[in-house]
């Protein structure tokens, strides 16, 4: 009875064990996932901002699901050959992502220039 006692022991640590290792998996898979849909979000947004004609802009975008924020900032940018010149028609495109909940945060930066005179 005692062997049967401890053998029923082992199998619910052990079973526990496996639990924790799956809601550690399962986490980890969904963090992935809104990684990848903020990514795929943001990539949209970088086209969107690249065609057609540019102008100064500061918006903020939220998704409600997944819950994800994108702040697109659009403005001038000067940029200085070797030789000190100042080149003009030049933009700079940034496009912040914050996605999570609480204490568990991300986010992610994207910027580029864009020639447009």
């Amino acid at each position: 009875m005692f062997e049967v006692l401890i053998a029923m022991g082992i199998f619910g640590m052990s079973v526990v064990g496996l639990m924790m290792a799956l809601n550690g998996v399962l986490s980890v898979a969904k963090e992935a996932r809104l990684s990848r849909e903020a990514r795929l979000q943001m990539e949209n947004r970088i086209a969107l901002l690249e065609g057609g004609e540019i102008k100064e802009l500061e918006r903020v975008v939220e998704i409600e699901s997944p819950r994800m924020t994108f702040v697109e900032t659009v403005r001038r940018q000067s940029v200085k050959r070797e030789d000190r010149e100042v080149l003009e028609g030049f933009w700079e495109v940034r496009i912040v992502a914050k996605w999570g909940t609480g204490d568990d945060e991300t986010e992610e930066v994207v910027s580029f220039l864009r020639y447009a005179p």
